[in-house]
């Protein structure tokens, strides 16, 4: 650190007005505090206190299988209402939000930490739950709003608007052996981890997909990249070999994804976020099934020959939609 560096921290702001109120989502609680403007860019910021142990997840044995790995994820991705706020209520309107930035205050850039002073030095009070929690439980919130600003828009703040999204549960006792063709809509059932909830899917069909037919390039194509989508689709699935596809209805629409025993028990090569894994994706037909739902496509990771007749697979995972909200904000005791 030196003077130089010091001066270029320090908080360059053209307006900063006081916001009051808190609220309370997905057990997390948002303190409101200021609205800021630099030039033409108009901010709203605040701080979070999450619950302990949210912020870090235990390390992964180093030689985690696909399934551990699978299964940190699912326990990892609670919904986070703030992250999806999609526009904020001030006064009579209502400004959208371009893009929302969050960190640990426990790792806070010393511009975030002089932001954080001046605010206080403006006259924020934190909410009495936040004022003597440590900063390893805290995150700085900042949405910036869509537009320019000359001024800061007028009104108090009264709610934030999420957008829809959805949550990842870690399923259980969600296992299947099917016959490759059709399966006449056989029910079979998993359990929600996260809830404890039995629900019900009907597998309709198992498909062997070709990832690699003989087709012409597209004349907008680039060669190269043309090239390299074939090399990871051979990669995927060897020329003469097939991709199982298991053709399903859920109760409630929901997404799950099946694995396949191998794929599940291997240990990932160590080369980011290619392989096997593109293909562990659902895909929706456009369909509705015979119980009026629409159906739905989840791909296997490993290929099998073009005369497999069984495949065995398990749905370790399902994807729960969230409900767009309003999350208003008000004067709250302690």
């Amino acid at each position: 650190m030196n003077f130089h560096q010091l001066r270029r921290a320090l908080p360059h702001l053209d307006e900063l007005r006081l916001c009051a109120g808190s609220a309370r989502a997905d057990g997390a609680l948002v303190s409101a505090m200021a609205l800021l403007r630099q030039g033409a860019r108009a901010v709203l910021c605040a701080v979070e206190r999450v619950e302990e142990g949210s912020l870090e997840q235990p390390p992964l044995p180093r030689r985690a299988t696909n399934r551990e790995r699978i299964l940190a994820r699912c326990d990892s991705a609670a919904h986070d209402a703030w992250d999806s706020a999609a526009a904020v209520e001030l006064g009579e309107a209502t400004y959208e939000i371009e893009e929302g930035n969050f960190d640990s205050l426990e790792e806070a850039s010393t511009e975030d930490l002089f932001l954080l002073a001046e605010i206080l030095r403006a006259g924020y009070v934190p909410h009495p739950e936040i004022e003597q929690e440590n900063f390893s439980l805290l995150r700085l919130c900042a949405w910036q709003l869509a537009g320019e600003f000359d001024r800061l828009p007028e009104g108090e703040l009264r709610a934030l608007h999420t957008r829809e999204g959805s949550v990842l549960h870690a399923c259980r006792e969600g296992a299947v052996d099917l016959p490759v063709g059709p399966c006449g809509g056989a029910a079979h059932t998993y359990l929600d981890a996260a809830t404890g909830e039995k629900r019900t899917f009907w597998v309709h069909s198992v498909e062997l997909v070709d990832l690699n037919p003989e087709r012409e390039m597209p004349r907008d194509a680039d060669p190269r990249a043309w090239a390299s989508l074939q090399q990871d689709m051979e990669r995927l699935c060897p020329r003469g070999m097939r991709v199982p596809a298991i053709v399903y209805e859920e109760e409630g629409n929901r997404q799950l994804d099946f694995f396949d025993a191998a794929y599940l028990d291997a240990v990932p090569e160590p080369r980011g976020l290619g392989g096997a894994t593109s293909v562990a994706v659902l895909r929706s037909r456009g369909e509705v099934g015979p119980h009026g739902l629409p159906l739905r496509d989840a791909l296997l990771q490993t290929p099998v020959p073009p005369d497999a007749d069984r495949v065995r697979a398990e749905a370790l995972r399902c994807f729960v939609p969230v409900p767009a909200q309003r999350i208003a904000f008000a004067e709250e005791k302690a």
